[in-house]
This record gives structure tokens, sequence and C-alpha cells, in this order.
């Protein structure tokens, strides 16, 4: 008799459990209760230069960083690119402007979180001699 008494405890705990459980939700999506189930890409909140358009001279070093966060915490990945090409990775870009690469060189960074979110910022790079 008590182990009778002891089993169906047992199923009226699990049902009331799952009750509670239902009575929470109450079918009411996780972003009502706080929860965001829509990841967001990730936000840059600084960079260098301030400038978007530069002008340097064919041979001139120029440095690049930037800062970024991701909303939903996600991890970061940075890829910069000169005129399409993929030159570096990480939060900063040094490198020797050269007019054989052309007048106008476009750098940008693409900021990608590990959901595939990606966000950018682009610098015009003007070289003369």
């Amino acid at each position: 008799m008590i182990n009778n008494f002891i089993i169906k405890s047992k199923v009226a705990l699990s049902l009331l459990a799952t009750i509670v459980l239902a009575l929470n939700n109450c079918g009411v999506p996780d972003n009502i209760h706080g929860k965001s189930n829509v990841n967001t890409p990730p936000i840059i909140t600084n960079y260098y230069p301030q400038q978007a358009s530069i002008s340097a001279y064919d041979g001139e070093l120029l440095n690049f960083w930037i800062i970024a966060t991701d909303p939903d915490n996600d991890q970061l990945m940075y890829e910069w690119q000169l005129n399409g090409m993929n030159v570096s990775n990480g939060t900063y870009y040094d490198f020797t402007v050269s007019i054989a690469q052309g007048t106008r060189q476009v750098l940008t960074v693409v900021v990608t979180d590990s959901a595939g979110l990606q966000t950018e910022k682009t610098w015009l790079i003007n070289v003369t001699r």
C-alpha cells in the first residue's frame, strides 16, 4: 500500500510539474518573458580612423582598428579586406600603402558573430605620390 502511494505521488508530482511549466509559459513567446530567440548582429562601437575617406602617400604606413560588441554575447570574428581581397584577421590592421594597387583603394573590416550575422565598416583611401 505504501508503494502504491509513492507511485501515485510521483505521477501526481510529474503531472503537477507539467501543469506549472505550461502555466508559466502560457503559450507566450520567450521574448515576452525577457528572453529573445532572435539573434542580432554585432555592433561597431568605435573605430580608427574616424574619417571615412583618407588621403595617403605612396609608401605611407596606415593604422586601423575597430571595437565591436555583440548583444547576444556571441564570439566575434574580424576580417579585413583591401580592394575585395582578404588581407588580415583581428581587431587591427596596419599596412603600407602602395600606389601599384591603385590611387583609390577600399579597406573594409567585416565583423561576424558566431551565428553568421555581420556588420562592416569601410574606408576609402586616396593614394598620391
